[in-house]
């Protein structure tokens, strides 16, 4: 039985969604209103799961002279600062991970300007109705703040996260010299983890009892996080790039931060729960797809 191409970049877009609901509910079983020690925690648990998941994925192939400079600066910007600021971005939206999950779709406003300004790269009109698309959308979302419906937390973190993730990807961009994507995305992932377990362990030993409080309600989801979005998300990802190219893999993947909306809506109705999506919100995220969808394919990508 053959299996058709598409399916490893669907199957990424699916894992991403599902770990957004996952590690929304780890957060939500954190004791206490000052949660950061213990997202601390949930971070190393993610990414330490992630890299001996996805090192056992790539059968221990790891060349320690692959791990340049520009993949350890996406390794960190990508991992420990990117998905902290997740973690943050998701608990300022009250536990919504997938609230948090659609500034993933603002990245084009900062790889644009990344592409413009240092690169010296021609901004496009395709690009210019990708920005206007996504400044609408966090203008959605900035009018939804002034009236109270999010927090400024929230947004600012959102755009924050938006940037770390981008800065990662440009950083992996030019720290890739056409070896296999999985062995860099590995080194990426092990840089990440060094310098964040070396940042965040002495956080956590001196304040262990706050960080590690209820760990066996809330550590699971992190554990879990980390197989399905830093492993086997980014196994099926890469699979995907080597069938169907970049463009199509990208264009599918970008549907991802809208899946994990309509999945949180699904949950609640299946369960029993009210998980609404506020009106802004569901307007954001359909601008701030169709953003990314114009960029990707104004880049020509998918021809």
């Amino acid at each position: 039985m053959t299996v058709p191409d598409t399916l490893f970049a669907v199957a990424s877009a699916i894992f991403w969604a599902l770990s957004a609901r996952i590690v929304g509910r780890g957060l939500a079983a954190m004791p206490g209103p000052r949660k950061f020690p213990s997202i601390i925690a949930g971070l190393m648990l993610s990414l330490f799961t992630g890299l001996a998941v996805l090192f056992a994925i790539a059968g221990g192939d790891l060349v320690l002279a692959e791990i340049s400079p520009w993949l350890v600066a996406a390794g960190v910007a990508t991992f420990p600062v990117g998905t902290v600021i997740y973690y943050m971005c998701g608990h300022a939206f009250a536990g919504r991970m997938e609230f948090a999950s659609q500034f993933a779709n603002v990245k084009p406003l900062f790889s644009v300007g990344f592409a413009v300004i240092v690169l010296g790269e021609q901004l496009r009109y395709p690009s210019w109705i990708a920005l206007a698309l996504i400044a609408a959308g966090i203008a959605v979302l900035f009018h939804a703040t002034r009236r109270g419906t999010f927090s400024w937390a929230a947004l600012g973190l959102g755009v924050l996260l938006a940037l770390a993730w981008a800065s990662g990807e440009g950083f992996a961009k030019l720290g890739l010299d056409g070896g296999p994507s999985l062995t860099a995305t590995l080194a990426a992932l092990l840089s990440g983890a060094a310098v964040g377990g070396v940042l965040a362990m002495p956080y956590l030993f001196a304040r262990r009892a706050q960080a590690f409080a209820g760990i066996g309600r809330w550590g699971w989801a992190f554990v879990l996080h980390g197989q399905l979005s830093f492993s086997i998300a980014y196994a099926c990802l890469f699979e995907s790039i080597q069938r169907i190219g970049v463009g199509r893999t990208i264009l599918i993947n970008a549907f991802w931060p809208g899946l994990a909306v309509m999945s949180g809506w699904l949950e609640g109705r299946l369960s029993g729960r009210h998980l609404p999506v506020p009106a802004p919100m569901a307007l954001a995220t359909a601008l701030l797809l169709a953003g990314s969808v114009v960029q990707i394919l104004g880049l020509g990508l998918l021809r």
